[in-house]
């Protein structure tokens, strides 16, 4: 193995480590977890700005990077996100049909990158 597989390992077990743990703290208790983390739920409208950057960030890595498979796995992980967002709002009651629609414009993309996977 080389150095920089050995690094490219390394990185991908730690971060694949601290966000699944994340994520378990967060669906175990939300409330609990915010609190953990050291968020406070009255800051979630600037948390949220900051998530938008990421995504804005995350998509322009891959179009820079420009491979199908890459551009792939973002628009999963937007449905993944839009899906979450949906569900939570439906489940209160709420108006989702934005974040069903984010989801359905992510599937498009999804299956427009994979059926370009297949042909190439």
């Amino acid at each position: 193995m080389s150095i920089f597989a050995a690094i490219y390992a390394f990185v991908a077990i730690v971060t694949l480590t601290v966000t699944g743990g994340i994520f378990m703290l967060m669906l175990r208790d939300p409330h609990g977890g915010l609190e953990k983390l050291k968020h406070r739920a009255e800051d979630l409208p600037h948390v949220m700005t900051g998530r938008y950057l990421t995504f804005f960030t995350l998509t322009v890595m891959t179009v820079l990077y420009g491979d199908f498979l890459v551009m792939l796995g973002l628009q999963l992980a937007f449905i993944v996100a839009s899906l979450a967002d949906t569900f939570i709002y439906a489940r209160r009651g709420h108006p989702y049909g934005s974040h069903l629609m984010a989801a359905f414009a992510s599937a498009v993309a999804a299956c427009l990158c994979a059926y370009a996977l297949t042909i190439s």
